[in-house]
């Protein structure tokens, strides 16, 4: 058996563009956004998807709406692929909570090398904690049976925190902007394959 997953980003928020942290605030696509989950509809045109699983915040969902409208397949919400929660820090501009927190404690929690599953901002969730309900949604996927193709439309931080399971390190980590496209393969002997990325904004 293999599943294929291409997992992607929302696209532009007006908080995205401000740099103010969103976690579980429920912000929509801007105009830049709506125009970049277009561009990555069009990138995917020829990517074989038989369904869309998205987190229920609006930005990821508008974000697979577009995408599941230009393919003509289903979109199921799914709320355990929503973006961590930061706790105190939602809706504080990026430079107001690297000053709360403190250089160093902000490089370590921004460091993709720091594997430290109980690392979260004051009052936010765990990055174990995000793990654990991201690859729960890609286990229970796979167990089921009924997808060979899937999409997964989510949040940048709950993708880091996925993706550090399977990236190859020797490649470095890249950024992922908004709409961002990675490729995850399955199959039933060696399990998850490393992953790639198909795009950049």
């Amino acid at each position: 058996m293999e599943v294929d997953f291409f997992l992607f980003r929302h696209g532009q928020t007006d908080w995205n563009l401000e740099q103010r942290c969103q976690g579980s605030t429920d912000i929509p696509l801007n105009h830049t956004g709506i125009e970049q989950a277009k561009g990555l509809a069009e990138f995917m045109k020829d990517i074989h998807l038989d369904v869309v699983f998205s987190s229920h915040l609006k930005r990821a969902h508008e974000t697979a709406k577009i995408i599941t409208e230009s393919k003509k397949i289903p979109l199921i919400v799914e709320k355990d692929l929503r973006e961590t929660f930061f706790g105190e820090m939602e809706g504080k501009f990026m430079t107001d909570i690297v000053s709360h927190v403190g250089e160093d404690f902000w490089n370590s929690f921004r460091d993709f090398e720091n594997t430290d599953p109980n690392l979260s901002l004051p009052g936010g969730e765990t990055r174990g904690s995000v793990v654990e309900r991201m690859s729960g949604v890609l286990d229970k996927i796979i167990l089921e049976g009924q997808y060979k193709s899937v999409g997964i439309s989510t949040h940048g931080s709950a993708l880091v925190n996925l993706l550090r399971l399977f990236w190859d390190r020797s490649q470095g980590f890249p950024y992922i902007g908004n709409c961002s496209l990675f490729h995850l393969k399955y199959n039933r002997e060696s399990g998850f394959k490393e992953v790639t990325l198909l795009n950049q904004d």
